[in-house]
C-alpha cells in the first residue's frame, strides 16, 4: 500500500504542469547592460571636462593614502659587480601644493603663494615675502594663524624656516623663525622652525617647508 502511494505521488508530482517562464524576462537583462553602458559613457564624458588641479590634488592624495612611497634604486657603478645599489624611498608632495592653493586662493596674504618641489631633498619649498616675516606686525600675525588653520591635522610635516647668510644675526633669526611657527600653531597647525646656514654671498630668506618623507 505504501509502494502505490508512492508511485501515485511522484507520477502526481511529474505530471503537474511547469510554471512558464514570462515572455518578457529577457528585459531586465537588456535594462542592466542599457544602465551599465549609459554609465560608462557617462563617467567617459565626465573624464573628458575634469578639473585638472583638482584631479591631480585627488590623486595625489590616494596615492599618498595607498600607495606615499616611490622606490628609487641607484645603479652599482661600472667596474663594481660585488658592490650593493644603493635603495631609497621618496614621497612626492607636489599635490599638497595645489591643496594650499585652492584653500588659500581668498586669501589676500596667500593668494600669490608660489612654490617649487625640491626631489633632492624630498621637500617643497615656498620663499615668503618680507610681508608675512615679521611676527610683530598685526596683518602677518592674523595670516599666519590662518595658515595654521589651513594645515590643521596635516599628517605632512610642515616648518618655517629661515636661511642666515654668513655673518648674518642668527639670534635675531631663531627668535623670528620661532615666532612665526608659534603664530601657525595657534591656528591649529603642528608648525616647527629651523634655521640654518646659507651659503656665502647669499641673502636671509624665510621659507614656508612641506615634507615629502616620513
Amino acid at each position: 500500500m505504501t509502494r502505490v502511494r508512492l508511485r501515485t505521488s511522484a507520477m502526481q508530482a511529474l505530471q503537474a504542469p511547469r510554471q512558464k517562464i514570462p515572455e518578457q524576462a529577457w528585459m531586465l537583462t537588456f535594462a542592466d547592460l542599457t544602465s551599465l553602458l549609459l554609465c560608462f559613457f557617462v563617467l567617459f564624458y565626465a573624464t573628458q571636462t575634469i578639473d585638472k588641479p583638482r584631479w591631480q590634488t585627488l590623486v595625489g592624495s590616494f596615492a599618498a593614502s595607498f600607495a606615499p612611497r616611490t622606490l628609487a634604486v641607484s645603479l652599482t657603478p661600472s667596474g663594481q659587480g660585488n658592490a650593493m645599489p644603493v635603495v631609497a624611498t621618496r614621497r612626492s608632495v607636489a599635490y599638497l601644493d595645489n591643496i594650499l592653493r585652492q584653500r588659500l586662493q581668498n586669501d589676500t596674504a596667500w593668494n600669490g603663494l608660489v612654490g617649487f618641489e625640491v626631489p633632492e631633498v624630498q621637500e617643497y619649498q615656498y620663499v615668503l615675502p618680507s610681508s608675512l616675516t615679521n611676527p610683530a606686525d598685526p596683518t602677518t600675525r592674523a595670516a599666519w594663524q590662518r595658515l595654521g588653520a589651513v594645515v590643521f591635522n596635516w599628517r605632512t610635516p610642515v616648518a618655517v624656516r629661515v636661511v642666515v647668510p654668513v655673518g648674518g644675526n642668527w639670534g635675531a633669526a631663531s627668535s623670528r623663525a620661532w615666532a612665526l611657527a608659534e603664530l601657525a600653531r595657534k591656528g591649529g597647525g603642528r608648525v616647527t622652525a629651523e634655521v640654518v646656514r646659507g651659503n656665502v654671498g647669499q641673502t636671509e630668506q624665510t621659507l614656508w617647508i612641506m615634507y615629502g618623507a616620513n
